[in-house]
């Protein structure tokens, strides 16, 4: 699946924050327990830098106090449909690890890749505390294309304030 935008967005709640997405189909949104859930997953499976445990403990935590939030909105939210296996594109030659959402319309995966951007917004956004340091250094080397789209989110945010 293709992403044309990811756009963040939160206000100043108690809200989860969800991510917007879109696909040749719709647009969507997918939040920030449901991007934990998977980064949990990836760590499992060993397709990313191990995390620590209280790491993981503060995870596992954020995902219990939201899980059952319920969304009062007319946002299409997808929702994680704990399925998660290695993927490979026959269109474009790409091979990743991948999730399986479900929004109101059709089933769709994302890239481990587009999860660990969104986790990356998740600190930004201090929804959890940062891993240790070597973590990004590490995914940036699997995922090159990650570095850059971090650093121009974090340059627009230092323009920002």
């Amino acid at each position: 699946m293709k992403t044309q935008s990811i756009k963040e967005e939160k206000e100043v709640t108690n809200e989860p924050l969800y991510f917007e997405m879109q696909d040749n189909f719709s647009s969507f949104y997918i939040s920030d327990f449901d991007v934990l859930k998977c980064v949990l997953i990836a760590d499992s499976n060993k397709k990313i830098p191990t995390l620590t445990d209280d790491w993981i403990k503060q995870a596992e935590n954020y995902i219990l106090k939201n899980d059952n939030y319920v969304e009062y909105s007319d946002k299409n939210i997808a929702k994680f449909q704990n399925v998660a296996e290695d993927f490979y594109c026959p269109d474009c030659g790409n091979s990743d690890f991948c999730f399986l959402f479900k929004d109101l319309k059709h089933e769709f995966i994302l890239p481990l890749e587009q999860i660990i951007f969104c986790l990356f917004i998740c600190k930004e956004e201090h929804v959890i505390v940062d891993t240790y340091p070597n973590f990004w250094i590490l995914l940036f080397n699997s995922y090159p294309s990650l570095q850059n789209l971090t650093e121009e989110l974090i340059h627009e945010n230092i323009q920002a304030k």
